[in-house]
């Protein structure tokens, strides 16, 4: 496929965390800019004429999304650089692997496919949920929420915590269960990444 079994990748793990960083940011500002031009520097009436809250958000909370949404790239490719890294070396750590063989073919990819779907979902409800419960995590959480009119900068504007749970999904599954390390990466990538666009 396309992540573990490239020669691009670099063999370190601060080296597929760079990259996978980089390419977060190239991911989040491709997706948003456009939108962030549409909607808010050349907005029509009936764009916003249905939106709850007509005001348009402050240049200084904008500037804080972006910063946010950088640092929230870094922080989310962490665990997948991690899962990447140790399906490439061939880790006991890790039931993540790349490719297609006879054992894990397109059947079996497909099964695990909507497992993990189902499951991610779910987790990605709960953590939230819980966010939302409990005054020690609403605490983690809460900064998710301090933008009264969100910019499409906003999807991944969360703290560190919130950030580190978000993605950890992406080490976890490969750890629990034998899954194809891309069809996961793009399955988060399609429909919890730029789904959330």
């Amino acid at each position: 496929m396309v992540l573990c079994e490239t020669s691009l990748l670099p063999d370190s793990l601060m080296g597929i965390w760079l990259l996978y960083s980089l390419a977060g940011v190239a991911i989040v500002m491709g997706l948003a800019v456009p939108l962030f031009i549409k909607y808010y520097v050349n907005p029509t009436y009936e764009m916003w004429r249905w939106k709850t809250n007509p005001k348009f958000p402050s240049a200084d909370m904008v500037k804080v999304e972006i910063i946010k949404s950088v640092k929230g790239a870094f922080l989310a490719t962490f665990a997948p650089a991690l899962s990447t890294y140790l399906s490439r070396s061939n880790s006991e750590y890790t039931r993540g692997y790349c490719g297609l063989d006879e054992k894990h073919d397109l059947f079996y990819t497909a099964k695990m496919f909507f497992f993990t779907w189902i499951i991610s979902d779910f987790y990605e409800f709960f953590y939230h949920w819980l966010g939302h419960t409990y005054d020690a995590l609403w605490e983690q959480h809460k900064s998710h929420h301090r933008f009264y009119n969100p910019t499409p900068f906003a999807t991944i504007a969360d703290d560190v915590v919130d950030q580190i749970f978000r993605s950890l999904p992406l080490l976890l599954i490969p750890v629990l269960f034998e899954v194809n390390i891309d069809v996961l990466f793009a399955q988060w990538g399609t429909l919890f990444c730029i789904g959330d666009t």
